[in-house]
């Protein structure tokens, strides 16, 4: 044996891991960012509407109008406007700018408000999810090349704790990025 090949045999912690574990800790960090939402059926209809009012007045919404040269407008719900003898379509009332808008829900695509405490959940949950299934991964391909062994030697303990450890880091960043997104609560028109 050559003294190259001896040095790297004992170096301690040195850990190869296969390629395909780069792009679950990858799918790790993108996924949480994307988050949930959850789409409203019978959006149009008033009871919905008003439903939707009620739980996101005073919070930031995001409508989008069916023209697309517009893009998106962020505001302020400010209330919501339904005709009482229905001749004419509902509106969505925002504060944009410290200036009042109105949006007939015709003129719409969607509409989403966010529930940041449920976000919360969803993002620790499907961070938990993807980082045990990352840890587990890194776990089951990572080898110890190394006879001495202080933390982890046998197979298991190897993948028990990186499950824990992805998983544990994967729920915290979840946590962070569903708690800024929020759960979408959307309505499509």
């Amino acid at each position: 044996m050559t003294s190259s090949a001896h040095t790297q045999r004992h170096l301690p912690g040195r850990i190869r891991a296969r390629p395909f574990c780069a792009a679950a800790t990858a799918l790790l960090l993108a996924l949480p960012a994307a988050g949930c939402s959850t789409v409203r059926p019978r959006s149009g209809e008033p009871e919905v509407l008003r439903d939707w009012a009620t739980e996101h007045q005073g919070s930031a919404v995001v409508v989008v109008p069916r023209d697309a040269r517009r893009g998106f407008v962020i505001g302020t719900l400010a209330g919501l406007t339904i005709d009482p003898q229905h001749a004419a379509p509902p509106r969505i009332d925002l504060r944009v700018n410290r200036q009042a808008a109105s949006y007939s829900i015709d003129g719409l695509r969607r509409a989403r408000g966010a529930r940041h405490l449920r976000g919360v959940l969803d993002g620790a949950l499907i961070g938990l999810g993807i980082g045990g299934l990352a840890g587990a991964t890194f776990g089951l391909a990572s080898k110890n090349d190394f006879d001495s062994c202080t933390l982890s030697c046998k197979t298991s303990e190897r993948v028990t704790i990186a499950t824990l450890g992805f998983g544990g880091f994967g729920a915290a960043l979840g946590a962070i990025f569903g708690g800024i997104l929020g759960h979408g609560d959307v309505l499509r028109f």
